[in-house]
């Protein structure tokens, strides 16, 4: 069994680094663009670089673990590429992304606000000790507004709501209970697909795996298992 984290928008594989310290063996991907490399600006595009990653590597029986927007890459690319996927895990996902209204009047600009990205990102981290949220910080502004812009242009227009019972293999969904997003589009995600359960994870936010990363992987740890027993 292969663990794949895949980062959401803004991001880059080090957001796992709580995960990759207890599962020795998985592979936290940065896209490329987050900055290193041309910026994906289509679902598509980043699920077919995923693809590739993942052939070149020679990975068998994944189980593709995202958050937020790479929660929607995960399912994506089971919808794409199912071959091989044993289990997914949707971390502060939905199905459909919700793009704020000042994106749509202007994405660049929106993009460009550099003071209003740092304050979200401030309200994303508040309950990590400081120096982490400063590391943490200080490396997501290093993808630069390019690589920014092309995950919401990715995100504007993903909705796969009326896919997910084509999703046949388990899978959890993981939020917490401070996390902004309103928990209906988590709980409808997780009752649309045939074999999911929704975990709920006190004080946490948007960034669960951070916030409680003992709880998350002990939630993680479990799925894995239930994976395997029902394999045998």
């Amino acid at each position: 069994m292969k663990l794949v984290f895949i980062h959401g928008s803004g991001g880059f594989g080090g957001v796992w680094h709580r995960q990759l310290a207890h599962f020795k063996d998985a592979d936290a991907i940065t896209r490329p663009g987050h900055p290193d490399g041309k910026p994906l600006d289509s679902m598509e595009a980043i699920v077919d670089w995923l693809h590739g990653h993942i052939s070149r590597k020679g990975y068998r029986e994944i189980v593709l673990c995202g958050h937020s927007m790479g929660g929607g890459i995960a399912l994506e690319y089971t919808l794409k590429y199912p071959d091989h996927i044993i289990g997914l895990v949707l971390v502060d996902s939905t199905s459909r992304m919700s793009m704020p209204p000042a994106f749509h009047y202007n994405p660049e600009a929106y993009v460009n606000d550099i003071e209003g990205y740092l304050k979200r990102l401030k309200e994303h981290f508040k309950r990590l000790p400081v120096h982490e949220q400063d590391s943490l910080i200080m490396r997501m502004l290093l993808v630069g507004t390019a690589g920014r812009l092309a995950d919401m242009m990715a995100m504007r227009d993903f909705d796969i709501s009326g896919r997910l019972n084509e999703i046949k293999v388990p899978v959890r969904v993981a939020i917490g209970t401070e996390d902004p997003i309103p928990r209906a589009s988590f709980e409808r995600l997780a009752a649309s697909i045939p074999n999911c359960r929704l975990t709920v994870i006190e004080n946490a936010g948007h960034y669960v795996m951070l916030d409680q990363p003992d709880e998350f992987n002990r939630v993680l740890d479990g799925f894995l298992s239930e994976i395997v027993t029902e394999a045998r």
